[in-house]
């Protein structure tokens, strides 16, 4: 602008210059010097012009290479931003290309995605779906992108999908098509995201409210029940004197007092389901309680049946009813002998756990720091419809006579009780594993004297 300025000034002047040269040319130089210097001064309004007129040219492509740069700025800025999307994102995120053979190839996924079909990006490009997927979920899933692609709209959908090496995902899709301006359909975009957790997590809270729904109504039961027993047992005691000297009332007396106390047993198993059985939680050396445990279990479950017991070292104490630890661990080992007839192997692991908040959470517990007690056999296994009633009172496999079905459920209600957590993970013919977690103690608890002796 100053430039400009300065080149106005300089044609004023010229002209004024002009002006004063012509009236003196007149009266001194005569006509030839006149137009000689009319000549001189166009050339100069002539150059002047030019370099007006670069100057201007000059600054609009300084306007344009600015803009240019604040273009390239802003795409890199974008391309960056869209990368770093595409690379950290945890959601899968693929783009396909419409092949005019009816398939579909992959033009890119994200790490997220290639790390479900183990393999690197570059190793997924460019191969279709039979490629990356067995042959049924690969039909089910290329119906869906024609449709996508035949209809040109957007499709949601849930699907489930095995991937590599053998697990069952369950995905949420949204698939969008890109449309050239000629209304052909080139590519798919998707964005998969993966909701099988989230899915065994509500079905965790459902299985947990249906089993805490279950212990309110067994455990009102069981302890009405239990009012009625103490009655029923009180009044036999004192029958039982009046009817000393005639036998056969004698025994039907006594018969019917160990009745009683067969029903006492299990309105306690009922409400140990119900967690509201008595315990006398105290700190115990685990141990020291698994070897006690290993060589119980090798006697009582027999030679078919191979024990091993892992302890890890610096085993942290857990606070708990000593009785009833044991009695967990011996219904589990029972429970794993039935699911091997034939024999097979019986893992005891005993470890220290520190679980994230996330796990915690998970798992329903408090705190962090806890002891696993985990039981794993190598027997038949449960299908997913009796691995889901599992715990529930009263529910068994086994034929009419052989068990109660209060086995499982006395562990899961004791465990509950003790501020713990249970799980079980079984598939048929692939054996069972039960994880207990119970709480660590506290330093300042002073350590169980039945504990401290083997």
């Amino acid at each position: 602008m100053g430039l400009r300025l300065n080149i106005a000034t300089a044609a004023a002047l010229a002209l004024v210059f002009l002006g004063l040269a012509i009236g003196y040319g007149y009266t001194r130089w005569g006509a030839t010097r006149i137009i000689a210097l009319t000549l001189a001064f166009v050339a100069m309004v002539a150059l002047v012009g030019v370099i007006t007129a670069l100057v201007q040219a000059n600054e609009r492509l300084g306007r344009v290479g600015k803009e240019a740069a604040r273009s390239r700025e802003e795409r890199n800025t974008s391309l960056a931003l869209t990368e770093a999307l595409f690379t950290h994102i945890p959601d899968y995120l693929l783009m396909l290309n419409v092949e005019p053979d009816d398939r579909f190839s992959v033009a890119d996924v994200n790490p997220a995605l290639a790390k479900v079909f183990h393999r690197s990006r570059a190793a997924v490009r460019g191969k279709t779906l039979d490629v990356l997927l067995d042959p049924g979920a690969a039909e089910r899933v290329t119906n869906r992108y024609r449709r996508v692609r035949d209809s040109g709209e957007p499709y949601l959908y849930r699907g489930q999908i095995t991937v590599p090496p053998n697990d069952r995902r369950t995905w949420e899709s949204m698939l969008a098509p890109i449309i050239e301006p000629d209304g052909a359909v080139t590519r798919i975009v998707g964005v998969i995201r993966d909701v099988t957790e989230q899915i065994r997590a509500e079905e965790r809270l459902r299985e947990s409210q249906r089993m805490e729904a279950i212990g309110q109504l067994t455990g009102g039961v069981a302890h009405d029940f239990n009012n009625l027993l103490q009655v029923i047992r009180g009044n036999l005691e004192l029958l039982l004197p009046a009817v000393q000297n005639d036998p056969a009332a004698t025994r039907r007396v006594e018969h019917a007092i160990l009745g009683a106390d067969r029903a006492a047993q299990l309105t306690a198993q009922l409400l140990a389901f119900a967690r509201r059985q008595p315990l006398t939680p105290e700190v115990i050396d685990l141990s020291l309680l698994a070897l006690e445990m290993s060589d119980l279990l090798k006697r009582t479950l027999g030679d078919p049946i191979v024990v091993e017991t892992e302890v890890a070292p610096d085993l942290w104490p857990t606070l708990a009813d000593t009785a009833q630890v044991e009695s967990a661990i011996l219904n589990l080992a029972l429970n794993a002998r039935a699911a091997m007839p034939e024999g097979g192997k019986l893992n005891l692991r005993f470890e220290n756990a520190i679980l994230s908040p996330a796990e915690a959470a998970d798992l329903e517990l408090e705190g962090l720091d806890f002891v696993m007690i985990d039981v794993g056999d190598t027997g038949e296994g449960m299908t997913p419809e009796v691995l889901n009633r599992a715990f529930e009172p009263f529910f068994t496999t086994k034929p009419a006579g052989k068990g109660t079905g209060l086995g499982l459920s006395m562990v899961y209600g004791f465990v509950r009780q003790s501020k713990g957590a249970v799980r079980i993970e079984s598939r048929l013919d692939a054996g069972t594993r039960v994880r207990i977690w119970l709480p660590r103690a506290k330093p300042s608890e002073p350590a169980s004297a039945a504990s401290a002796t083997v």
